[in-house]
């Protein structure tokens, strides 16, 4: 963007995402949720296959 406008002055604010500590707690509070998704069996209907033989 600064090349598409050059006269305006850019200034890099802070980020909730630059706290390491945030990052953690956000991290931990996810984690239940992310092992009781992964808990869940899964229903995938499994893809038959056959091993052809050519000869």
């Amino acid at each position: 963007m600064q090349r598409q406008y050059p006269t305006v002055t850019y200034t890099r604010l802070y980020c909730v995402n630059d706290d390491p500590d945030f990052l953690k707690i956000a991290a931990e509070s996810a984690n239940p949720h992310i092992e009781a998704m992964l808990s869940v069996p899964q229903h995938h209907k499994h893809i038959q296959t056959r091993r052809l033989d050519l000869d």
